[in-house]
């Protein structure tokens, strides 16, 4: 479970959230952050990472809760296999150092196996599309053993196909009893079956998911004001 009340965030003397309130249990994950450019999705998730100040309160019910986190924007300047890459997910703090466990690659090997990318376990990082370097991305998320996920736009480079093959996997995940928060403008492609959407605009709405509420949304955020 995580609370966040009156929550007002945002940058230097810019802020984008204000008095944000809302409860998010597992039973409601995943939480679709909604809304135009700018209106606060990732500045949110910043804040319950502890990335930026902000006034009120984020509690998260389980402090020994640990999250597993994937940017906006990503990129790493190393040149290394997409299997050794994946199989860093997997590394555990070991004094000053991290130490990979002897099994590390072979749940890199599943992740990447289960996101349909084991075309890609001997290409080098530096040589991904967008689209693959974002899928690698959750590969190794999915290898970390993590409680809370938390996305920023994790379909924005992929194609048709790939959009709706990542939804369907984490509303899974999700199910499975992962907590899942994750933001997106690809709101035509999420799964309607469960999940719950919190709308930013000038004020802020949570309703559970369904196709009618997303057509509904979908047509809200088509129109200039909000």
């Amino acid at each position: 479970m995580i609370l966040v009340e009156k929550l007002t965030a945002g940058y230097g003397e810019k802020r984008i959230i204000s008095r944000l309130s809302f409860l998010a249990q597992s039973s409601d994950s995943p939480l679709v952050l909604a809304g135009r450019n700018g209106s606060g999705k990732s500045t949110l998730l910043k804040a319950i990472l502890g990335q930026i100040p902000f006034s009120g309160k984020i509690e998260i019910q389980n402090p020994k809760q640990s999250i597993g986190w994937i940017p906006q924007s990503y990129h790493l300047s190393l040149s290394i296999p997409v299997l050794d890459f994946v199989a860093l997910g997997a590394s555990k703090p070991d004094g000053l150092f991290a130490s990979l466990p002897k099994n590390a690659k072979g749940k890199a090997d599943e992740s990447l196996t289960e996101l349909m990318l084991d075309h890609l376990k001997n290409k080098r990082t530096d040589e991904l599309s967008g689209g693959e370097w974002q899928l690698v991305c959750l590969a190794q998320l999915m290898v970390q053993e993590t409680d809370i996920w938390l996305l920023d736009e994790p379909t924005s480079s992929l194609d048709i196909y790939y959009k709706s093959f990542v939804f369907n996997l984490l509303w899974r995940k999700a199910a499975e009893g992962k907590m899942i928060i994750l933001s997106t403008h690809d709101l035509p492609f999420l799964p309607v079956e469960s999940g719950t959407l919190l709308l930013f605009g000038n004020e802020y709405s949570t309703f559970p998911i369904s196709k009618s509420s997303l057509e509904e949304t979908i047509e809200r955020l088509s129109v200039r004001e909000l």
